[in-house]
């Protein structure tokens, strides 16, 4: 928890952290990323340090979110709502990081995935999962503006 929390201040104070994690290795960071979020899918903490990490890493960058898809980002993503449900502060974290996966930096489709990756979203049933999760946290407006702002992300991209 505490190594993606450090990631997330050096990426968000000096841009050219940001492509550490996907520099050309035996295992490219946001691998790394995804690989440690599978594997503590029950830790809330983790998922939430992680996936703030996502979003600040994925923020600007399209490579970065395009790879953090291909490596099954999407299944910690749709774990945190099926686990998770009860906690908001998770559930604004990937509201928030579903809005900058979808969130296009560049809007010619020849270069940007995030319109894959609404579709992406969409095809492995996170949409009922945030509608369930909206339900769930009615009285909320921080889950409120993020959920909603996921859904949009989905929404516009087809």
């Amino acid at each position: 928890v505490d190594s993606f929390k450090v990631l997330n201040v050096l990426i968000s104070k000096n841009d050219l952290n940001r492509d550490k994690l996907k520099e050309p290795q035996d295992k490219p960071g946001i691998q790394t990323v995804v690989s440690v979020l599978s594997a503590n899918l029950d830790r809330a903490d983790v998922q939430e340090a992680g996936i703030a990490l996502v979003k600040t890493a994925s923020t600007k960058s399209e490579a970065l979110k395009a790879a953090f898809m291909q490596h099954g980002g999407v299944g910690p993503i749709k774990s945190a709502f099926e686990l998770h449900l009860d906690n908001p502060k998770l559930l604004r974290e990937v509201g928030a990081t579903v809005h900058v996966l979808t969130n296009a930096d560049d809007y010619s489709t020849m270069l940007s995935k995030v319109f894959d990756t609404a579709k992406d979203v969409a095809a492995a049933g996170l949409l009922p999962l945030i509608y369930t999760a909206l339900r769930k946290h009615m009285s909320d407006p921080l889950v409120l503006k993020e959920l909603f702002a996921a859904m949009k992300g989905c929404s516009v991209q087809d």
